[in-house]
């Protein structure tokens, strides 16, 4: 049983472009509602799910949130298809790194686990994209122009965050930079 609402066909449409260029995707779905991780599969691997968009190579953390609502029993279930659900992304992602986490933003639990994680996994996806595609460091150490060059670049995670020049594509905004 899928949940639907208006306008998800235009989000995915829009997700795959969202998607594209980014170091490292963070995915949430609720730990205490088993069906949204299966929803979170279709918009990931689904008919023009995500992974159309995305590179492969990509860092991605899975999160089961809304671990503080789980008992013992429950929780032992959740880690079950969090498991799941993380390797499924891996295969959908092949090549990439993907890390799970049950966490509680409520209950501040694993969060900061979670999203060091997202950013080990960017920067790593990173620095192997731009020795790729240009192969030495630059005269300031780092590696490549893609990303903004002189403007500092940036990390890519979900497209968010704060500003600054050097970010082609993207308003002026880069993330992390």
């Amino acid at each position: 049983m899928s949940r639907s609402g208006a306008g998800e066909e235009r989000f995915r449409a829009l997700a795959k472009h969202y998607y594209r260029a980014k170091h490292c995707v963070v995915l949430m779905y609720d730990a205490s509602d088993p069906l949204t991780a299966e929803d979170l599969l279709r918009f990931v691997t689904g008919e023009s799910g995500v992974v159309d968009g995305a590179r492969l190579g990509i860092g991605a953390v899975v999160i089961g949130n809304k671990a503080d609502l789980l008992d013992e029993p429950a929780r032992a279930e959740a880690a079950a298809i969090l498991e799941t659900t993380r390797a499924a992304v891996s295969e959908a992602l092949a090549g990439s790194s993907v890390e799970g986490f049950l966490a509680s933003v409520k209950a501040e639990e694993n969060v900061e686990s979670a999203l060091a994680a997202a950013l080990r996994l960017g920067l790593a996806a990173r620095r192997a994209w731009e020795e790729e595609e240009d192969g030495a460091p630059d005269a300031a150490g780092g590696y490549g122009t893609r990303g903004g060059g002189a403007g500092g670049g940036g990390l890519r995670i979900n497209g968010g965050g704060g500003g600054g020049p050097g970010c082609p594509g993207q308003g002026g905004k880069c993330p992390i930079g």
